[in-house]
């Protein structure tokens, strides 16, 4: 018999919430805005007004409205069911002396299902009927 000594199996790294933002990242400036402190909402109109065409001004008005009722619907308690970002829950909410709060947010990703439209394409043209 041949004594054989057994090294424990190597762990596999956990990917960081970092390490899996810039893996899914199509441009090197989006993986230095999110290793920079994250995504602001001067860059997320910038990045909504390129990838729709629309004019930043306009794409301004939409993205503020968009995250007022986001906010508005996490701060009553509802669950937001929102395709390709999840399903998004308080968790947990933790209110200060001095004013403001501490939110904890649950979010759960699924694959995509077969049949969806998920290369990023619209369904129809801006203007076309639906």
């Amino acid at each position: 018999m041949t004594d054989e000594t057994k090294t424990p199996a190597a762990k596999k790294p956990r990917a960081t919430p970092a390490k899996a933002k810039a893996a899914g990242a199509e441009g090197a400036a989006e993986g230095a805005a999110a290793g920079a402190g994250g995504v602001k909402l001067k860059d997320l109109i910038a990045r909504v007004a390129e990838a729709t065409g629309a004019k930043k001004p306009q794409v301004r008005n939409i993205v503020e409205a968009t995250l007022k009722e986001i906010s508005g619907a996490l701060d009553k308690g509802e669950v937001m069911l929102l395709p390709g970002l999840g399903k998004l829950r308080v968790s947990r909410t933790r209110e200060f002396e001095k004013g403001g709060s501490v939110v904890s947010l649950k979010m759960r990703r699924g694959a995509a299902k077969p049949g969806k439209n998920t290369d990023g394409e619209p369904l129809a043209e801006v203007g076309e009927a639906s």
